[in-house]
């Protein structure tokens, strides 16, 4: 029983993967926004690579959740800090 209710849902997921694919069209962006989409991704890149390491540094320290309570809003004020 548990097969049979696995394969409808991955059947469901394909379908709904296939029909949202076919539906989405690219935005068209001008040259300003696609220069703000990048510098997003700057920064979501170094804040990933900042917290990498942190947490790298921190492993056996400090408790996971303790880090994130911590990080978040340290990055979200740099963020506002450089901007």
């Amino acid at each position: 029983m548990i097969n049979v209710i696995s394969i409808i849902f991955i059947a469901i997921l394909i379908v709904l993967f296939i029909f949202i694919f076919k539906q989405s069209q690219k935005p068209d962006y001008d040259e300003r926004q696609e220069l703000i989409r990048g510098r997003g991704y700057k920064y979501g890149f170094l804040t990933i690579i900042s917290l990498d390491t942190i947490f790298l540094i921190l492993n056996d320290q400090i408790n996971f959740s303790t880090l994130l309570t911590i990080s978040i809003p340290l990055f979200a004020g740099m963020y506002t800090i450089w901007n």
